[in-house]
């Protein structure tokens, strides 16, 4: 019997309660803090420029690309993770 394909969903936008930031911004934030990067060098490492980081940290994007954050993760040696949880969806 041959494998059924699991379906990935992706929703275009999230809610985080209306001028929140994203929380992947405070997590990327953390992540230069622990390695000890600041902006400049977080950019020239990941090839996501200077005013974009500070944009998402102490400026007014709420909502940064994952290809972006993504490169930055990756530049600090980190990984993107996804574990599938109970299969249990909690619905607001």
């Amino acid at each position: 019997m041959a494998k059924k394909a699991q379906r990935v969903h992706l929703y275009k936008s999230y809610k985080f309660g209306g001028d929140q930031k994203d929380p992947v911004i405070h997590r990327i934030h953390s992540m230069l803090d622990e390695s000890g990067v600041d902006y400049t060098k977080a950019a020239e490492m990941s090839d996501v420029s200077r005013s974009t980081i500070v944009a998402w940290i102490e400026g007014d994007t709420m909502r940064p690309k994952y290809c972006t954050i993504a490169a930055v993760a990756s530049a600090l040696g980190y990984e993107q993770v996804f574990v599938k949880s109970n299969g249990k969806r909690k619905v607001a």
